[in-house]
């Protein structure tokens, strides 16, 4: 059975692979998604933690069409790759206490609506 959630994730991961030119599978659109889904409280399960991002676990994708990146696009467009990345393997690592963040990230944090002063 195909959750929720998996069926919002992969329409974030189609929207943002097709506003941007890029593959499903390439981890800045998986990672973006990471980040949308964290930032909307989706389960967060179907992802997995890799060098190269945050990456969504190929048998949790499903071809979804999709318009609910739209928002975000104009915030990642002010930020270059790594510091996408490094923000989310930062929230990824977070809940384990072993990664300390940068300017760059918590300005992309903030952006979402993900962080605050008082976080």
């Amino acid at each position: 059975m195909i959750s929720l959630s998996r069926i919002r994730v992969s329409s974030y991961v189609n929207c943002l692979a097709r506003s941007q030119g890029l593959s499903v599978e390439d981890p800045l659109v998986t990672t973006e998604a990471f980040l949308i889904a964290y930032k909307n409280n989706e389960f967060l399960d179907m992802f997995i933690f890799s060098d190269r991002g945050i990456l969504l676990q190929k048998e949790d994708y499903v071809s979804v069409d999709g318009t609910v990146c739209e928002p975000y696009l104009k915030i990642f467009s002010k930020y270059d790759r790594k510091t996408i990345i490094d923000t989310a393997k930062y929230l990824w690592k977070s809940s384990r206490n072993s990664k300390t963040i940068g300017k760059e990230e918590i300005e992309l944090l903030k952006d979402l609506g993900i962080y605050s002063e008082e976080s």
